[in-house]
């Protein structure tokens, strides 16, 4: 007799991944394999520091006196309900080695370049599991025509004329999408006014299709930013302190 499949005391399993939603925006973010969750909660860590205290501006000082145990019973609710009205949200995807954060408010290729610019600044390592950040600005359903949805978000990233520009696609179960023909339909976005040049270009259109959603970001500082991979960032910050060291001694 097989046994059930169902989980402890006859109970059925539930999914404990989210189906990403067209409209949305977020960031996709790589980890290690089996760390999604690890990534998850030190991720959402990270993007609140940033994201949140953007958001909110902080009363501080409101409180220097009174009762100690009614400021702090006052600082504890008011974080809890921080956290519950946080504008990130992560979710895990049900793919080895990535997770994603939807950013309800803030604009997620500002928030990575800050993330990644203050690692490489400050070279103070802040975390363990996020590895590469792709922001993508709008999230739609993973078929080539709804690429033309993304024109608004090439237009205002790409004004005017004579940029020069290159198309980074990365494709992650799905089978349906053509990576020849999505590079194709993306480039009819930015059209003749600019130019391509795969190695000294000035802006990166950057597009993530996964599973049946497919989203776009355009980003400069991709190179100069270690292509948004913390853990590169990191390993180079280190390596840059160790030389100084060596070189004073």
């Amino acid at each position: 007799m097989k046994r059930s499949k169902s989980g402890d005391n006859g109970k059925k399993r539930h999914k404990n991944w989210s189906v990403l939603e067209p409209g949305w925006q977020g960031i996709f973010v790589t980890c290690p394999r089996g760390k999604e969750s690890n990534c998850r909660a030190e991720l959402l860590d990270l993007l609140r520091e940033y994201v949140d205290n953007d958001d909110e501006e902080e009363d501080e000082g409101e409180e220097e006196s009174g009762d100690i145990e009614a400021v702090l019973s006052k600082e504890v609710a008011s974080l809890k309900q921080k956290r519950k009205e946080s504008n990130v949200e992560g979710h895990l995807v049900g793919c080895e080695c990535v997770v994603f954060a939807r950013l309800k408010k803030a604009d997620p290729v500002e928030v990575v370049k800050r993330i990644c610019r203050d690692a490489k600044h400050k070279g103070m390592k802040q975390t363990r599991y996020v590895q590469r950040m792709t922001p993508v600005s709008l999230l739609v359903t993973a078929n080539l025509d709804n690429i033309e949805k993304f024109t608004p978000i090439v237009e205002s990233a790409m004004p005017g004329e004579g940029l020069k520009f290159a198309i980074r696609p990365t494709i992650r179960n799905n089978t349906k999408i053509p990576r020849d023909e999505l590079i194709s339909n993306t480039a009819k976005l930015v059209g003749h006014r600019h130019k391509v040049d795969l190695k000294g270009y000035d802006k990166l259109v950057l597009v993530e299709c996964f599973k049946s959603v497919m989203g776009l970001s355009v980003v400069d500082e991709f190179d100069e930013l270690n292509k948004f991979n913390l853990t590169q960032i990191y390993e180079a910050a280190a390596k840059a302190q160790n030389d100084a060291q060596n070189d004073a001694e």
